[in-house]
């Protein structure tokens, strides 16, 4: 299987490439064919993992502005105002939540690469040592996409209700 073939595919494209094609079988790739397939897949995760959080900031941050003008235009006099403004405080959890993954999935590089150095000097128990940190970019990222969906269907019941 050609290496060159996976790195024009998109992350999508890339998370949906078999481990092996049909004439291989994953026991019979040779360890240099296993690391660079593995790092593919590693690689496929982050952009897909980068592209969810700027998608979610641009999205939740745009529905904010949004209903900002959807409020100041069309209904001043809105009906089921806490509807608007738990939809805000949603979407705004989702936009600092998606901050702070970002501030905390720094934290888990740092930690991941003191911790490679540890192991390197032959310190076996620190390959643990990134895992809290990776977990709480996992909540941060859940909290932000709920956040978001919670958010954008408060808002779209708000203006549902006060545009009949």
């Amino acid at each position: 299987m050609s290496n060159k073939r996976h790195n024009k595919h998109t992350p999508r494209d890339r998370a949906a490439l078999p481990i092996a094609t049909d004439q291989e079988q994953p026991a019979d790739l040779t360890q240099d064919q296993y690391l660079q397939r593995l790092r593919e897949l590693e690689t496929g995760e982050q952009e897909a993992a980068k592209l969810f959080d700027q998608s979610l900031l641009t999205l939740a941050g745009g529905a904010l502005g949004i209903s900002f003008t959807f409020v100041e235009k069309f209904a001043p006099q809105a009906q089921e105002t806490p509807l608007l403004g738990w939809s805000w405080f949603c979407l705004s959890v989702a936009v600092v939540a998606c901050l702070i993954s970002y501030l905390v999935a720094q934290s888990a590089f740092r930690a991941e690469q003191k911790a490679l150095n540890r192991m390197r000097r032959g310190d076996r128990s620190a390959h643990h040592a990134s895992k809290g940190w990776s977990r709480a970019t996992q909540v941060m990222n859940y909290i932000a996409f709920i956040g978001f969906i919670v958010g954008l269907t408060l808002l779209g019941r708000f203006v549902y209700i006060n545009l009949k």
